[in-house]
């Protein structure tokens, strides 16, 4: 009789314990659910953002619910925001808004949706990098190994120095002359390693400018540029200031060894040291060279 009393008690303090934790949430429900059920509008789909110059673009796509109207990005804690109205077809919709003017660095943004009696999505939280002044600052153009005038077909071979594959090195830009005083413009996709160009008859004594074009990211929407630089091309410019011009100087006299230059050199008497002040200054050696020989003094 004892064990039935005992059993009996416990049955009854459980049912006050269940009959509690029901008010308790009754009460939540009178509390929070007044209205009725809580309401969502359907959140926004592949949430993309892509860097840029003080600015992103954020795009997604919606995809279920006909009765989104809007929707609202927030930055800066929430404190500054941009809304933009939705007009939803029977398929599916693309959003694509661009937030400009915002601070260089990481910036974390939040994604809402919302239909016509103001009922919004559940959150959708991404973050992107913002490149300004600083990035800006940081970049330099690409290295040159060297560039020099090739024998044959005149072309100027620029030899570039290898870059990182993250580096973020898009193309360059180069601007010059050739012989026939042509202008040239022409852009040079960036590989990593390995990489030459060349400048068809190029003119020599001439440099040629270039700019280094830069995308933070594979994917940002604004393109960053180094400011022009000036660089020289090695050649063989005697040509430009003088007339024949050796290898294989060409000779006025001649007696089998030795001789004077061609003009528009010119031989003074104290060069022409060789048979009886006939000749001299010039060699047959190494197929026409400048010389002039002494013996005894």
């Amino acid at each position: 009789m004892k064990q039935h009393k005992i059993t009996a008690y416990y049955i009854v303090a459980l049912l006050v314990l269940i009959t509690g934790a029901c008010s308790k949430i009754d009460d939540y429900k009178s509390n929070f659910m007044a209205g009725g059920s809580i309401t969502y509008s359907g959140k926004m789909d592949s949430v993309k953002i892509f860097s840029g110059r003080n600015r992103v673009k954020v795009t997604g796509l919606f995809t279920s619910d006909p009765n989104i109207v809007k929707y609202r990005v927030f930055w800066n804690s929430r404190q500054d925001s941009v809304e933009v109205a939705v007009t939803r077809t029977s398929g599916v919709d693309t959003a694509k808004v661009i937030i400009p003017n915002l601070p260089e660095g990481l910036m974390n943004f939040e994604i809402r949706t919302y239909d016509a009696q103001g009922h919004s999505s559940i959150p959708i939280d991404t973050a992107a990098n913002v490149y300004g002044t600083l990035y800006q600052n940081s970049l330099v153009n690409r290295a040159i190994v060297n560039a020099a005038i090739q024998k044959g077909d005149g072309s100027a071979l620029i030899t570039w120095g290898d870059v990182n594959k993250d580096a973020g090195v898009l193309n360059m830009e180069i601007k010059y002359a050739d012989k026939n005083n042509v202008l040239h413009d022409t852009v040079i996709t960036s590989t990593t390693t390995g990489l030459t160009t060349s400048l068809p008859i190029f003119k020599v004594g001439n440099t040629f400018s270039y700019s280094t074009a830069y995308l933070p990211t594979p994917t940002a929407i604004d393109t960053f540029y180094v400011a022009y630089q000036t660089h020289g091309v090695q050649a063989d410019v005697s040509s430009i200031y003088l007339a024949n011009t050796g290898p294989a100087f060409a000779r006025a006299t001649f007696d089998g060894r030795w001789g004077t230059l061609a003009a528009p050199w010119v031989t003074n008497a104290a060069a022409k040291n060789k048979d009886g002040g006939t000749n001299g200054g010039y060699t047959s050696d190494g197929g026409g060279s400048i010389n002039w020989e002494t013996w005894g003094n």
